[in-house]
């Protein structure tokens, strides 16, 4: 056997199943509630865990950085000086959020960059595991903002223009929690710095484990676009007015709300969802004149046509209840393939491991799609228990965890190369 296919070998082996889920058990202690994960993106509990994130890294003897937005960088020592190669994710969570999501992907990169510096290797590029900041929208309704910090699509007027809902300054925010926002053109990293990256996630769907599979590669990450649609009628008292003279937007919204689950079940290869509605006045005693609604549509394909078909089931259902409308696109995501090379590594290397990968493409946004801009990426999937996600139940078991990171390391090695 080769020197390097048999170091390799030793390497998938030294993967400690043990060592991940006390990390992961321990992190997961950071921000849970009885309602779910709340570590929201540049809060307490996120710093705690970022905190306990950096000290495992130097125990790993990895190079600790941390750049202006709070991205946090570990990386091997004594590796060669070609372009990086990058793995890791996020520890940030939504609202009332699972223990998974993004955490997998940093505990998994951690115990990869553990195992090389355990076992000595040496690298021809040298890797880096990145924990980035702000992957979640939750907060401030923006997202992936780490990673677009390093591909230079962050600029300094958004992060004094986002709020919270206290009305918390995004860029206040980062300072206090010990970046520097007025020195984010310093995050950018140049596409001849990154060589390529491999991001390991759950799925947060129910693919993998439906068809009994372990490991998911992707194959592309879908189009994301968030709406807001706002509905005008009239406000009248509760108690006046026939059925036939109301002109409801709430009943409108709520028809939206039913139409939006339609096309759900009439096309396989969308998600759309309505996340919140408001109405006002907000009153019993009033019918409801105005109404807003928040939707997010996720499209495999061309997205013109399912936005096209939703603003026309919206027309017609305003048309009918002779209410107006207009929609606002909050914000728009592109549909992003992944590196063919990259594919194809994780997949060579899997099938030689007798895992049996299943290509798949992925509905959940990731920092991933981002770097994607400026080098080759890959993601490994592993899977969810039920295709839960976003919630408390979300679940996924250590066994596949494992195989994902052996499946991780392997991948790696071969980009970086062992000299």
């Amino acid at each position: 056997m080769a020197p390097t296919k048999q170091l390799v070998l030793e390497a998938i082996k030294a993967v400690d199943s043990g060592r991940i889920a006390s990390k992961f058990n321990a992190i997961s202690r950071i921000g849970s509630t009885e309602s779910g994960l709340n570590r929201l993106a540049y809060s307490e509990s996120n710093k705690e865990a970022l905190d306990l994130v950096t000290s495992w890294m130097r125990e790993a003897d990895l190079e600790v950085g941390i750049d202006p937005i709070c991205n946090v960088f570990g990386t091997t020592r004594g590796a060669g000086k070609g372009k990086s190669v990058l793995t890791g994710s996020h520890i940030d969570s939504v609202i009332d959020g699972g223990r998974f999501d993004g955490t997998i992907g940093v505990v998994a990169g951690l115990e990869c960059m553990r195992v090389i510096s355990e076992l000595g290797l040496r690298t021809k590029s040298q890797i880096e595991l990145v924990v980035f900041a702000g992957e979640e929208s939750s907060r401030f309704a923006f997202g992936t903002i780490g990673s677009k910090a390093i591909v230079g699509d962050l600029r300094i007027e958004q992060l004094y223009r986002l709020k919270d809902h206290d009305g918390l300054v995004l860029a206040d925010v980062v300072r206090r929690f010990g970046g520097d926002p007025d020195r984010i053109a310093d995050c950018r990293r140049k596409a001849s710095e990154i060589g390529s990256m491999i991001e390991l996630h759950i799925e947060q769907g129910p693919v993998l484990e439906r068809i009994g599979k372990s490991i998911g590669v992707v194959n592309d990450i879908v189009s994301i676009d968030r709406l807001v649609l706002k509905i005008q009628g009239e406000t009248i008292h509760s108690g006046g007015g026939l059925a036939s003279m109301r002109r409801d937007a709430l009943a409108g919204a709520a028809e939206v709300v039913l139409f939006v689950e339609r096309m759900n079940k009439r096309y396989p290869n969308i998600r759309a969802t309505a996340g919140n509605i408001q109405a006002s006045p907000g009153t019993l005693n009033a019918v409801p004149g105005s109404a807003t609604v928040g939707l997010d549509l996720r499209v495999l394909g061309d997205r013109r046509k399912y936005l096209a078909f939703l603003r026309l089931g919206v027309r017609r259902i305003c048309q009918k209840r002779k209410l107006t409308f207009e929609f606002a696109n909050v914000f728009h995501q592109d549909a992003q393939r992944m590196s063919r090379r990259i594919i194809g590594v994780i997949s060579k290397i899997a099938r030689e491991m007798k895992l049996d990968p299943y290509r798949i493409s992925s509905f959940g946004g990731h920092d991933s799609l981002v770097i994607a801009k400026v080098a080759p990426v890959g993601m490994i999937f592993v899977p969810s228990i039920r295709g839960i996600s976003h919630n408390w139940n979300e679940s996924t078991d250590m066994k596949h965890v494992r195989l994902g990171t052996q499946l991780l390391l392997a991948s790696l090695l071969d980009l970086a190369g062992l000299s």
